[in-house]
């Protein structure tokens, strides 16, 4: 049974006498702290790497383009997400360049490549 499992079980933790539910973050805490510095370190950089995937949902974001064009389709992409517009998928893409080409019957044409 993982860490997390003992927590959720809310297996008690008997302190001075007392029973005590132990929190997930006293579980833990306590696990951590009986790690060597080293495994500590670990834990730190594992816990730094998940809150820094939580921040950058959108990998573009933190994109720097290097191109005229690809500053300019930046550009663009902010202004169709600040208009509340979806971005398109490729499904979406294929969609609509036949929409405008005067090709679209209700479903998606088929490339041949």
């Amino acid at each position: 049974m993982g860490l997390i499992q003992i927590a959720e079980a809310g297996l008690e933790w008997r302190k001075g006498g007392h029973g005590a539910r132990m929190t997930t973050e006293q579980l833990l805490l306590e696990k951590w702290r009986s790690l060597p510095r080293e495994k500590q370190q670990q834990v730190l950089d594992l816990v730094e790497t998940f809150c820094g995937e939580q921040k950058s949902q959108d990998p573009v974001a933190s994109y720097t383009p290097k191109t005229l064009l690809g500053r300019r389709l930046k550009e663009i992409r902010a202004e169709i997400l600040a208009s509340g517009e979806p971005l398109l998928d490729w499904e979406g893409i294929e969609r609509e360049k036949a929409e405008r080409r005067g090709g679209y019957q209700g479903h998606i044409i088929q490339s041949s490549i």
